[in-house]
C-alpha cells in the first residue's frame, strides 16, 4: 500500500535515518508524488541539497510531475545556504545555522520590500 510505504519512508526521515528511509524508498514499486516530494524533503531537512536535487530532476526527466505541483507543507519553511537545503518548522529556534537562517530571511525580506512584495500574515 503506497501510503503505508510513505508514511513508513516518512518515519525513518523524521528519526534522522536517511539511509534507510532511502532504503524504503528504492523498495516502493510505484512511487506517486507524494513518496517522491517526501525523499526531496528528507534529503533537504538533512542538510543533503545536492541529493534532494537528484530524484527531482529524475521525476522532471520522467514526467512524474512539475516544478508547480510540489507543495510546501504548511507550517514549513526551507531555505537553500551555502549548496545545502535547510528545513525548519515556522518558529522553531533549534536548527543548527537559526540566527543565519533569520538574518538571510529578513535580508531578503527587505530586498522584496523594494519591489513591493506585501506580506500578508
Amino acid at each position: 500500500d503506497s501510503l503505508l510505504e510513505t508514511f513508513v519512508l516518512n518515519m525513518y526521515i523524521r528519526c534522522g535515518s536517511i539511509s534507510t528511509a532511502r532504503v524504503c524508498f528504492d523498495r516502493i514499486p510505484v512511487k506517486d508524488v507524494v513518496a517522491w516530494t517526501s525523499m526531496i524533503e528528507g534529503y533537504g531537512i538533512h542538510g543533503l541539497g545536492i541529493e534532494a536535487v537528484k530524484p527531482f530532476n529524475h521525476m522532471q526527466e520522467n514526467g512524474i510531475t512539475n516544478e508547480n505541483e510540489l507543495k510546501k507543507k504548511p507550517g514549513w519553511s526551507c531555505i537553500e545556504m551555502k549548496g545545502g537545503i535547510h528545513g525548519f518548522v515556522s518558529a522553531d529556534r533549534s536548527h543548527n545555522q537559526v540566527d543565519k537562517i533569520y538574518d538571510l530571511l529578513g535580508h531578503l525580506s527587505r530586498k522584496i520590500q523594494i519591489f513591493g512584495y506585501v506580506q500578508i500574515t
